[in-house]
């Protein structure tokens, strides 16, 4: 109760306000991408970070080469493996 007396303060007060639900919630993704593949990409994305701060503090080249392939193929054995679950 407002200090008038009112039950709510605007414009209507037959109606309760309505709550606006976030995207994911009516099946919308912000990026339009699947979600195993948004999974993996951030997968890999942080893998090759890792790889390219190695790259960037003198580690030995076969370290670097091996943190991308490792990092690519669990990207794709993700991907696939969230295809499988649907």
């Amino acid at each position: 109760m407002t200090p008038t007396g009112r039950e709510s303060v605007g414009r209507s007060t037959c109606h309760p306000p309505t709550r606006l639900r976030p995207a994911n919630e009516m099946g919308l993704h912000m990026t339009g991408l699947p979600d195993s593949l948004s999974i993996a990409l951030w997968l890999v994305g942080s893998i090759w970070l890792v790889g390219i701060v190695a790259w960037l503090g003198d580690a030995p080249g076969e370290l670097v080469v091996a943190t991308f392939v490792v990092g690519l193929l669990t990207g794709v054995v993700e991907w696939r493996a969230g295809k499988v679950r649907r």
